[in-house]
């Protein structure tokens, strides 16, 4: 006591988690006699888990409650006397089933791209579901996506405080199934002339700066990717530009 009741609290909340999938509550029978570890394990399924499981499989319990776990075998045929007397079939999962599955799932990274860091707090959101946020390493997980056979296509938007949002078109989601979407934020960007933001300005910017000088009073309008030669920010791309790109140019 009265770390039983917490054992207890936390399984009561975790299946207040569970929403419409299932959860599989687990416990540490190291830790216990191992008919403690059967009162543990009977009260998560008790309480309505969908299963248990219990670490480990080697150190399987600490009789004596010495604090030196003991690799006892008989725990296996002792957990099936006493608790998991009859087989059962493993429940149904329809969710994984591309066949029945009506749902898919996305996860990723954020990363900053001048740093290289992971962002942590970052949020993404997919079409109008809810956002979601980035842990301390950067990763995501959007789930219950809508999902339809042959699969649904959203728009996927990262965004931070740290800089400017990034949205991706066409991220087709599958029923089913899991789909991986890594997102750069704060790109490395080389300043006026970079414009593939590689962080040099080089033989490929040339290209494309060309492609952009239409001389003075041919405006661009706010986000268009030519503006990143805009060197005087006069929102056009002119002989100006291409003197600041002269010697700004790094080379390949």
């Amino acid at each position: 006591p009265p770390q039983d009741q917490w054992y207890r609290n936390w399984v009561d909340a975790a299946l207040g988690w569970r929403y419409d999938r299932q959860m599989i509550c687990g416990q540490g029978n190291y830790l216990n006699p191992k008919a403690d570890s059967v009162t543990q394990l009977q009260y998560s399924v008790t309480a309505g888990a969908d299963g248990t499981s219990n670490y480990s499989y080697y150190e399987t319990a600490d009789e004596n409650m010495n604090g030196n776990s003991e690799h006892d075998t008989s725990w296996f045929g002792y957990v099936a006397t006493n608790l998991f007397t009859t087989a059962v079939a493993t429940p149904a999962m329809p969710w994984r089933d591309p066949a029945l599955a009506d749902e898919g799932t996305l996860w990723g990274r954020i990363m900053n791209g001048t740093t290289g860091e992971p962002i942590d707090g970052a949020t993404v959101t997919v079409g109008a579901l809810d956002a979601v946020e980035t842990d301390g390493n950067g990763y995501y997980v959007v789930t219950l996506i809508p999902a339809s056979t042959g699969g649904s296509q959203y728009n996927v938007t990262a965004d931070s405080l740290e800089c400017a949002p990034v949205t991706t078109s066409h991220v087709t989601i599958m029923p089913g199934n899991v789909v991986w979407r890594d997102f750069e934020l704060c790109p490395l960007w080389g300043g006026p002339g970079d414009m593939d933001e590689d962080g040099d300005i080089d033989y490929y910017d040339l290209n494309l700066l060309m492609f952009c000088t239409q001389g003075p009073d041919s405006f661009y309008t706010g986000g268009h990717f030519c503006l990143n030669g805009d060197a005087d920010t006069d929102q056009d791309i002119d002989l100006a530009d291409f003197a600041n790109f002269q010697r700004e140019y790094t080379g390949p």
